[in-house]
C-alpha cells in the first residue's frame, strides 16, 4: 500500500500497535503513514510493555499510549452497533478479543484493518476488509518521511529487536525490509 497518502480510518491491532511503539516515537513515525489510527479498548489493555536490550539483559519498557491519544495521533473506539456486537462475537470464535473487536469494527464500518497475525488477516479477508501490515506501514513511513536510511534501518531493527516481529518470508515487503535493514549511510 505505497504511494499517495490517503487518509483512511484504520483500526491497529495489539501486536501491530507494538510493533509501531517499538519502530521509534509515534509522533515521528504515525503522521507520515497518512492513516487515521484507531484502537478499541481490548488492544489498549492488551499493550503494556517492549522488550529492551540493556548489555545482555532485557529490560521491559511500558509503553504509554497517552501522549499519542492525547495528541489526536491515535482514536480510541469501541463496538457502537448491533452488528459490530454480532461480528464480535462470531470472530471471537476464533481470535483473541482484541483481534476479534478490531475485524468487527473494521468490517462493520468499511475500515482499514493493521494487522499481522496470520488467521485474523484471513478472516479479514473472507469479510471484505482492507488491510495493511507493519511491513506495509513501515514502508509507507520511509517513502512519505523524510527519514534517512539509517533512520529506517534503527526502526525496523528496533522492530525485529523489542517486538519480536520479522515479516514473513511471503510479505510483499520482504525484500524492502530485508534491503533497508541491511543498508548502511556513507
Amino acid at each position: 500500500m505505497t504511494g499517495t497518502i490517503e487518509t483512511v480510518e484504520t483500526v491497529v491491532d495489539s501486536s501491530c500497535l507494538i510493533n509501531l511503539c517499538a519502530a521509534g516515537d509515534l509522533a515521528t513515525i504515525l503522521p507520515p503513514i497518512g492513516l487515521r489510527f484507531v484502537v478499541p479498548p481490548a488492544v489498549k489493555d492488551e499493550v503494556h510493555h517492549l522488550r529492551r536490550r540493556s548489555g545482555v539483559d532485557a529490560v521491559l519498557e511500558a509503553i504509554d499510549l497517552r501522549g499519542a491519544i492525547d495528541a489526536g495521533l491515535i482514536g480510541v473506539c469501541d463496538l457502537e452497533s448491533e452488528r459490530e456486537t454480532e461480528l464480535y462475537v462470531e470472530f471471537a470464535a476464533a481470535l483473541d478479543d482484541a483481534e476479534a473487536m478490531c475485524i468487527a469494527i473494521a468490517a462493520a464500518r468499511h475500515w482499514m484493518l493493521a494487522a499481522d497475525d496470520r488467521r485474523a488477516l484471513r478472516i479479514a479477508v473472507e469479510n471484505g476488509v482492507a488491510m495493511i501490515t507493519t511491513p506495509e506501514l513501515m514502508r509507507r513511513w520511509a517513502e512519505n518521511s523524510s527519514a534517512s536510511a539509517e533512520s529506517v534501518r534503527t526502526a525496523l531493527e528496533n522492530i525485529e529487536a523489542a517486538a519480536r516481529y520479522v515479516p514473513p518470508r511471503d510479505s510483499p515487503e520482504i525484500r524492502w525490509w530485508t534491503k533497508s535493514i541491511e543498508a548502511r549511510n556513507g
